[in-house]
């Protein structure tokens, strides 16, 4: 499934990808990724445009998760992960294994999303790999994934910071 989005809608989540790398920085959190603070730049801004293409093509609301770091991304238990390359899906250690995990890849401008597995389907003894130097994660080959339209996203209710509730719907594809 291929999004579009034009430079608004990227603008808008690469602020929020922003806010999430400066906020991580002042907290002296450790990064997500084993690589430079830069790469974390980018990666928390790639983060962000991928959970909105997902939050686009299934329509649901997005919390932008700026201020509820370590929390999913998509109630309930969707967490959207964009990665670099389309021929294997990854994980480190410490993922929640009965989450659902999106694979979406791509530029801004046009992300694909590939599908999704459940956490324990990803992390694996057999599945762990180092993929480079530096860099070790559970690696699962794309066509293992289920497509998109079988993750089932029910509506939920979510209660913002100031007692708001609001139902979420998916939208009719």
């Amino acid at each position: 499934m291929l999004v579009k989005l034009d430079m608004y809608e990227i603008e808008a989540a690469s602020s929020v990808g922003r806010i999430r790398f400066h906020r991580a920085r002042v907290k002296k959190a450790k990064p997500m990724w084993e690589a430079p603070w830069d790469d974390n730049f980018y990666y928390n801004q790639m983060g962000a445009i991928a959970e909105y293409a997902f939050a686009k093509h299934t329509g649901l609301f997005w919390n932008m998760g700026s201020s509820n770091m370590g929390q999913v991304d998509f109630k309930p238990a969707v967490d959207v992960q964009w990665q670099q390359h389309d021929d294997l899906f990854t994980l480190q250690k410490g993922h929640d294994l009965e989450l659902r995990y999106v694979m979406v890849t791509g530029v801004p401008q046009e992300l694909k999303i590939h599908g999704w597995l459940y956490g324990h389907e990803i992390i694996k003894d057999e599945n762990y790999r180092q993929l480079s130097k530096s860099y070790h994660a559970y690696a699962v080959p794309v066509a293992l994934l289920h497509g998109v339209s079988t993750l089932e996203i029910q509506p939920a209710t979510i209660i913002d910071d100031m007692g708001f509730s609001s139902t979420l719907e998916v939208a009719d594809a």
